[in-house]
């Protein structure tokens, strides 16, 4: 089980993602959402 500390520890996330040029930009703004709940 994992265990949750509160202190401030940084993590280093690495998302490779294959997609149509034309979708690059979504698929960015849609990892830069994702990043931001992350650090929450």
């Amino acid at each position: 089980m994992p265990h949750i500390r509160t202190d401030n520890q940084r993590v280093t996330q690495i998302t490779f993602v294959d997609s149509e040029p034309d979708k690059q930009a979504e698929a960015l703004s849609v990892m830069t959402k994702r990043a931001r709940f992350m650090a929450r």
